[in-house]
């Protein structure tokens, strides 16, 4: 007796092509505009506290002297604080190994912007133009 072998049917894949039907136009459907809630009494109005001005920091420009005979320029508003950093070790990486420093001038700025752009001007110049400067020239 022959056995007879049954092919599977295969399911069909889903044509790609098969066209969507078309989106259904959205209809808008008109509502009546809600009243605005009553609103109760304002209160009168506190007067506010009148702040303290604080007074605006005066920013510098300082260049020091590390121990091993380099400079270092940078920027700050209380400089009192900023060289005891540098002392301490917790200011600027460049001066934590070459403490302790003296400060050789300051040069006093309106605002951290332009101390900025002093500051950048300095470090720009060679060492013969910052001796210049430090001297007062």
């Amino acid at each position: 007796m022959a056995t007879a072998k049954k092919k599977l049917a295969k399911p069909k894949a889903k044509n790609a092509a098969t066209p969507k039907p078309p989106p259904q136009p959205k209809v808008k459907v008109a509502t009546k505009p809600v009243p605005k809630a009553k609103t109760k009494a304002k209160k009168a109005a506190r007067p506010r506290p009148k702040r303290k001005s604080k007074p605006t920091p005066q920013w510098l420009l300082y260049v020091l002297e590390c121990n091993d005979g380099t400079y270092y320029c940078g920027i700050t508003n209380d400089l009192d604080r900023r060289v005891a950093q540098h002392n301490a070790g917790t200011a600027a990486r460049y001066t934590r190994g070459r403490g302790p420093v003296k400060v050789l001038r300051t040069w006093p700025l309106p605002d951290r912007s332009t101390a900025s752009k002093a500051e950048y001007a300095f470090k720009a110049l060679s060492r013969a133009e910052k001796e210049a400067r430090l001297k007062g020239k």
